[in-house]
């Protein structure tokens, strides 16, 4: 019988996987039909059965199974621990669902295997009996009953059926712990929305069944607090930008949701599967970089060793997660199948990238992403929340959210740099050289900023950070942008004030250390000792280091680390203690104890090759004005102008004179023509229209806009206009 009923789910499986199909109808009711796609979503993410195969085998050898208390056990797991993060008992649980997928999967040598059938029993046994417990209330939430419920939904179909006690006992276990839904918001109401569908199924609860699709689904909109919103940004934890943290809990519980529901009468409408699709193909798969994710993107997770490449159960969190949307998102599966040929490294960094620039409004979080590079910038305002701390991680990145960039060529130029980090001199900001870098706020708090924001016309943009903290002994000022122009990024800084007892610098870039550091200075190449602590040069022209060029068009005086370095993560992120070595290239600028106006002006130029930076242009860029009032970048190249505006003013250059009714960024194409197109943005927020007056030697009159601006939600997003001859 037992065999019989084996080939019918090998028949079944196999009929699936051979069609690719998501659903599997063992029974007409909603119940069998979710239940039967959860499994076919299990099988689905597989990549290698017989790379699963032997992670069972070393599981099942390494299990205890004669010491009294102990069987089901494994030695190397500390069951007694409640520690917030990371909490090792999951892996227990991680170990036996990977075993429960090979017991029910029809390519797997443990399919149907009576040795393994034991184990797992043995296994969820002593789970049960042990009841480990995390002083974090998100591993008994959402973390141990998700993976529960998916376990017993794969038991189900085995050759052998769990003991029913047991069974019942563990349902039981979910339903305590497990949470309420309606208590919750964004990612984590989704979270726990699923294990109870799974619970619904295997209790065949109508009740539960529909609180869980409810409770689901409606945080699968656009979102006006947590949540997705309008600009495709994630949020959590308040106005505090999520996308490659809470975002991936949202966009792998949103899948799940998705295509187990497939083909019952709960399955997701196809306008609100559209909203899910958008935010994953636009804004969360974007913020990699080959295996990598962007460490801005990500939160107080960037302080967990490893973060960055989302480690699960030995594979990227990632893959799986673009194997289920390749699924729901059949017209697009070809673009999947490129993600997840640079998320597994089967393909470089650049392969398949498309070029983009999105500035997030509702988040203050720009991203620029192309076959060359990947750049992002974090920044704050008294609109939405700094990077936060919580759980006694990311206690040193109070700077993160004060214009914080990272670039990217490869995608790990940060991996685990981060206990090693000067966390004073983050990339992109700056900040006085605090020994003491203040924690940031747990759970979040609102920047100070009143002028932060963006523009993009979808390939380039220009960002703007105006720093005005007086928090913790800050007390500095600055006038900060970025002009993304694709080839470059030009970033100025001005009306760099302090009263901070420390020496403030610009940090030009802060990463791992890959390769010669080239310095261009009074017309001679030189190559700095590996290992400096701190070398002072003066008039440079150029930095070159792994892939990227750092340009100064006036030459500067910079300052130069190479340094290996040692540090421990529980400096960062208090439940780890682990000592890290890491080679770090730091780049910074310093503008002394208490800068009165000072300023900064330089390009990266991403993505070259040494010769490249050698013979780099610099006179296509031609920085027009970096004050206190106005900052102004030409790329003649490209005929592009970009423009910031901080107070009502005039902007002069060869004939063209630009007045406009208050602060703002702009940016025109063809700007010395009768025919020009140009985006406008308000960092403020505030305003529904401004008037702009525009003068050129082409044109025979002055022209005057008014220009009505986005509002509600959609105010700081970017809005068109053209001006012609005629």
């Amino acid at each position: 019988m037992k065999i019989r009923f084996l080939f019918l789910v090998f028949f079944l499986q196999v009929a699936y996987l051979s069609e690719v199909k998501s659903s599997g109808h063992l029974a007409a009711s909603d119940y069998d039909i979710i239940m039967g796609n959860a499994r076919q979503v299990e099988w689905s993410t597989i990549s290698s059965a017989s790379a699963m195969d032997q992670n069972v085998n070393s599981y099942m050898a390494s299990m205890d199974t004669l010491t009294v208390g102990k069987v089901g056990s494994w030695s190397d797991i500390d069951y007694s621990s409640t520690l917030q993060q990371p909490w090792l008992p999951l892996y227990h649980l991680n170990r036996v669902k990977l075993m429960a997928t090979a017991y029910t999967y029809c390519r797997s040598s443990y399919f149907g295997n009576d040795r393994l059938f034991t184990r797992i029993s043995q296994s969820l046994d002593y789970w049960y009996i042990r009841d480990p417990r995390s002083t974090n209330w998100w591993y008994q939430q959402v973390a141990s009953p998700q993976r529960i419920g998916i376990i017993l939904i794969l038991m189900r179909l085995g050759g052998q059926q769990l003991p029913s006690t047991l069974e019942t006992n563990l349902l039981n276990r979910m339903t305590s712990i497990g949470g309420d839904p309606a208590v919750w918001t964004g990612a984590n109401k989704l979270d726990i929305a699923i294990h109870w569908l799974y619970r619904a199924c295997l209790t065949q609860n109508h009740s539960v069944l529909s609180t869980a699709v409810q409770q689901g689904y409606s945080t699968i909109a656009v979102a006006t607090a947590e949540g997705l919103q309008c600009d495709n940004s994630y949020l959590q934890h308040g106005p505090q930008f999520y996308t490659g943290g809470y975002g991936l809990s949202f966009g792998l519980s949103g899948a799940r949701i998705a295509l187990d529901t497939k083909g019952s009468t709960y399955a997701m409408s196809k306008s609100m599967q559209n909203v899910f699709l958008d935010f994953m193909r636009d804004s969360y798969f974007p913020i990699t970089r080959g295996l990598y994710l962007m460490y801005n993107s990500t939160g107080r997770g960037l302080s967990r060793p490893g973060a960055l490449v989302s480690p699960n159960v030995n594979v990227p969190t990632q893959i799986p997660l673009a194997q289920m949307m390749r699924q729901l998102d059949v017209l697009h599966s070809s673009e999947y199948d490129t993600i997840i040929e640079r998320l597994s490294g089967s393909k470089s960094a650049d392969y398949g990238m498309k070029t983009r620039f999105m500035h997030y409004w509702r988040g203050d979080y720009t991203l620029y992403y192309s076959p060359a590079y990947n750049f992002d910038i974090r920044c704050s305002s008294n609109r939405t929340y700094r990077c936060e701390s919580g759980n006694g991680e990311n206690l040193k990145g109070y700077f993160l959210s004060d214009g914080g960039y990272g670039l990217f060529t490869r995608g790990d130029e940060y991996l685990d740099v981060f206990p090693v980090w000067d966390w004073a001199r983050i990339p992109g900001t700056t900040a006085p050289h605090k020994t003491n870098v203040p924690k940031p706020t747990d759970w979040g708090t609102c920047g100070t900023s009143y002028f932060s924001g963006g523009l993009s016309n979808a390939s380039v943009g220009v960002t703007v950070y105006q720093m005005n903290n007086n928090e913790s002994g800050i007390a500095t000022e600055a006038n900060k942008s970025w002009f993304v122009f694709g080839n470059e990024i030009v970033c100025l800084g001005a009306s760099i004030n302090s009263a901070a007892v420390e020496e403030v610098n610009t940090t030009i870039n802060q990463c791992l250390l890959r390769g010669d550091v080239i310095v261009h200075s009074n017309s001679t190449e030189t190559l700095p000792t590996k290992g400096s602590s701190k070398l002072s040069i003066s008039k440079v022209n150029w930095v070159y280091h792994d892939n990227v060029g750092y340009v100064f068009p006036k030459t500067a005086n910079i300052n130069l680390s190479t340094q290996t370095l040692t540090g421990n993560w529980n400096q960062i992120n208090s439940p780890y203690d682990l000592v890290s070595t890491k080679d770090v290239f730091n780049l910074w600028l310093n503008h002394g104890v208490k800068p009165t106006n000072a300023g900064y002006s330089y390009i990266l130029v991403p993505g070259k090759s040494l010769d490249e930076i050698r013979n780099y242009d610099v006179s296509n860029i031609q920085i027009l004005q970096n004050s206190a009032s106005i900052q102004a970048v030409q790329n003649k190249k490209t005929n592009l102008l970009g423009i910031v505006f901080y107070k009502p003013g005039t902007f002069i250059y060869k004939g063209l004179k630009i007045t406009v009714s208050g602060s703002c960024i702009l940016l025109l194409s063809n700007s010395d023509s009768g025919y020009v197109h140009g985006w406008i943005a308000d960092p403020t927020q505030s305003k529904s229209e401004l008037v702009l007056l525009y003068n050129s030697p082409k044109l025979t009159s002055q022209k005057k806009l008014i220009l009505k601006l986005p509002a509600g939600s959609f105010a700081g997003s970017t809005s068109q206009f053209k001006i012609r001859l005629n």
